[in-house]
């Protein structure tokens, strides 16, 4: 571990943090094993996956910024409305 830190110029500690967490997510797996000198080692791997990616629209692509043109099907960005601001005087009445 604190070669492949060096080698990728990170603490020991930040790629022991991600290697464990893509342990936990899948991609990555460990396994005990002995060392050269003898000393106990964890060995990591990368656990064969594959991603698929579908043009099915994501839940997260309404978030986009006003600047990006719309897309077909799907609703133009709004910009919210601001609140309105009475000043502490009552608001004047809807005109019927």
């Amino acid at each position: 571990m604190s070669q492949s830190a060096r080698e990728l110029g990170m603490s020991r500690a930040l790629l022991q943090t991600h290697v464990r967490k893509l342990e936990a997510a899948g991609p990555a797996s460990a396994r005990l094993g002995i060392s050269s000198d003898g000393k106990a080692m964890r060995f990591y791997q990368v656990t064969p996956f594959a991603l698929h990616l579908t043009p099915k629209p994501s839940r997260l692509r309404h978030r986009r910024s006003a600047s990006t043109p719309s897309t077909p099907g799907w609703p133009a960005p709004t910009a919210p409305r601001p609140p309105e601001r009475t000043c502490g005087r009552r608001r004047p009445p809807d005109p019927a």
